[in-house]
């Protein structure tokens, strides 16, 4: 999107996603965000309802944040109240921080790199896998079921864990930078 000159409308916005919580495994993911670039504020926004307000005051800088292909930015803020881990991942990084240096954010240079790495994502990657398969096993061992419940209850664990896989790939596709 262009910049804007009027006072009540964003400098400059992003569409991407959001990861917000107290670290990068104890977060939730918000996809269809908002980065949106104001003079005195940024907002996080999802169909018009404001995710995570930070005031420029608040923001202590921003940075370049990179986990595995996937590059975002990280929003290192003091505001309290508010959970120290945003993220807004987007494909085109570097239009965004030229947009918030304009908007007068301080953005460091440089790139902080997670210390998840591919741990972390096989981490993660089991827990989507493992947790619906144990609860599925533990439900067939211990409750009664006909034959064609069983079914059901396994296409049912197949499609969550196809869906959490499909994610982590539409993650990749979308974030990794493109020229």
């Amino acid at each position: 999107m262009a910049q804007s000159n009027n006072k009540n409308a964003p400098f400059y916005y992003q569409d991407g996603s959001v990861w917000y919580g107290k670290n990068f495994l104890n977060s939730s993911n918000f996809i269809g965000m908002k980065l949106k670039i104001y003079q005195d504020y940024l907002v996080a926004c999802s169909w018009g309802k404001e995710i995570i307000k930070i005031h420029k005051s608040d923001v202590l800088y921003i940075q370049k944040y990179r986990w595995l292909s996937s590059i975002g930015l990280r929003i290192h803020h003091k505001k309290e109240n508010e959970k120290p881990f945003v993220i807004f991942w987007t494909g085109l990084p570097n239009k965004m921080l030229s947009n918030l240096r304009k908007a007068g954010y301080e953005v460091q240079e440089g790139e902080e790199k997670s210390k998840i790495g591919m741990k972390g994502f096989f981490k993660a990657c089991l827990m989507n896998i493992v947790i619906p398969l144990v609860i599925i096993i533990a439900m067939l061992l211990f409750l009664k079921f006909s034959f064609s419940s069983w079914i059901t209850i396994l296409i049912t664990a197949l499609l969550f864990i196809g869906i959490n896989l499909f994610g982590f790939i539409v993650h990749f596709a979308l974030y990794t930078p493109r020229k």
